[in-house]
């Protein structure tokens, strides 16, 4: 909430009619982070090789859904 105010950003509704901003999240997955996974020009990362908790399984943002699979 804060960074939002920072940034002059409203916070985002979740009712019915209003256009949908939501990450799905599974806390109990499971996912091991490689270099590939790395999307800028620097690859580096203390997190590379390791088995990270929690895993994003897809977005939902206005009309369009993306969904990564299990």
């Amino acid at each position: 909430e804060n960074g939002r105010r920072i940034f002059g950003l409203e916070l985002p509704v979740i009712a019915e009619g209003e256009p949908a901003c939501l990450t799905i999240f599974d806390p109990a997955g499971k996912n091991v982070f490689h270099e590939k996974d790395i999307l800028s020009k620097s690859k580096n990362s203390a997190f590379i090789g390791l088995t990270l908790r929690g895993k994003v399984i897809g977005i939902i943002n206005k009309n369009r859904s993306v969904f990564n699979p299990l």
